[in-house]
């Protein structure tokens, strides 16, 4: 697990600033970088500002979850698919700098790890718990992070 999230933050620290067809290049690197620290804050006790792209990207996968069908493991792969082109457009269109672009770091590489394990699972209750687990890590998202 800690070799994916490695992966996972090399991807997106290599992606963020990448424009259009680069994403799924970028995706498929297996670059080696060191694990994003813990430690997600607010901004001074306020949110922090992102993007319209990335906060709209998180807005759409907030609405595909909203509306998914709990009982179909199919539909868990789908919403995984769903909710990977949308990181897919949040990480092209990234053009955060700053602490705001390190902290929305900290909320995306869980995000990403859900949204694989949504694209994976084989049950529906495999899929309950990356669903879960991404609908937890995208109120995260919303109580840290505003337009």
């Amino acid at each position: 697990m800690k070799n994916l999230v490695i992966v996972f933050s090399s991807i997106v620290l290599i992606a963020c600033g990448t424009k259009g067809n680069d994403v799924e290049s970028v995706k498929n690197t297996a670059a080696h970088s060191e694990e994003v620290e813990e430690g997600l804050s607010l901004d001074g006790g306020k949110k922090w500002i992102v993007n319209s792209e990335t906060h709209e990207g998180m807005t759409q996968i907030k609405v595909i979850l909203d509306n998914m069908d709990p009982l179909m493991v199919d539909d868990y792969n789908q919403v995984g698919e769903k909710c990977d082109e949308q990181t897919s457009y949040i990480i092209s269109n990234c053009s955060m700098k700053g602490e705001a672009h390190n902290q929305l770091h900290h909320v995306l590489h869980p995000i990403l790890d859900d949204i694989e394990n949504l694209k994976k699972s084989t049950s529906v209750s495999d899929g309950k718990v990356a669903a879960t687990s991404l609908e937890e890590n995208i109120s995260t998202y919303f109580t840290h992070f505003e337009l």
